[in-house]
């Protein structure tokens, strides 16, 4: 990503299965210390308020990550990723 970051706790551990293939994401919070963030893998990035991210759609494997973050602002995200929302992701990863 291009940044410099100064973790500072961890904070979960998250096994997703897309199909076949199987991922392990690994998450600590952390401090942003400098740098322009470059996308990889992502086709956005936006700086929000906890409580903002339930305006938003995430990939499977990150809801559990982005309901903990809500939880702790006292929100739930239940209604911002739907099973279609799921269909379309997993359709678009198959197909890169």
């Amino acid at each position: 990503m291009q940044i410099t970051i100064e973790p500072y706790a961890w904070f979960g551990t998250n096994d997703h299965h897309y199909g076949e293939k199987h991922i392990q994401l690994i998450a600590y919070k952390a401090r942003f210390i400098d740098g322009s963030i470059q996308l990889v893998d992502h086709d956005e990035v936006r700086w929000v308020k906890r409580h903002e991210l339930v305006e938003y759609t995430f990939a499977p494997a990150d809801v559990k990550f982005v309901e903990i973050l809500a939880a702790e602002a006292g929100c739930s995200i239940g209604h911002a990723l739907s099973v279609e929302d799921i269909k379309i992701y997993d359709f678009f990863q198959r197909k890169r």
